[in-house]
């Protein structure tokens, strides 16, 4: 693993713990000290993962290097077939509806007139 790969995978994990960090920190019930040990705590999982993973990785390397795309296309396969699953039977619809019915416009934009016409043909009321 090249130096650009390392700095794209930094990259990547700092905007994970920049997202987490802003979620957290517009929670009004989350106090300083509190803050202080979520972003350790992610700090550290952040920092010891990638390493226990090039450690695995290094230790099953010849074993796995034959077979490694057809584990890509499996789990690929797999995410691909869940998510045409879900979709098709109508959980990702409705894990919208209801995700849209949880979050109150007022608490994002405050003042707003927002609304949301949508009536899930799946779920009644």
């Amino acid at each position: 693993m090249g130096i650009v790969e390392l700095i794209l995978i930094a990259i990547g994990l700092s905007m994970d713990s920049l997202a987490v960090s802003l979620t957290s920190g517009s929670m009004q019930c989350v106090s300083y000290k509190k803050g202080i040990k979520i972003a350790v705590v992610f700090a550290l999982f952040q920092a010891i993962m990638p390493v226990l993973g090039w450690l695995v990785g290094i230790t099953f390397k010849d074993s796995i290097e034959q077979i490694d795309h057809w584990i890509a296309f499996s789990i690929l396969f797999l995410i691909g077939a869940l998510a045409g699953t879900w979709m098709i039977s109508g959980v990702v619809p409705t894990m919208i509806y209801y995700g849209l019915n949880i979050i109150n416009p007022n608490t994002i934009e405050p003042k707003s007139d927002f609304k949301i016409p949508y009536k899930s043909p799946i779920v009644e009321n």
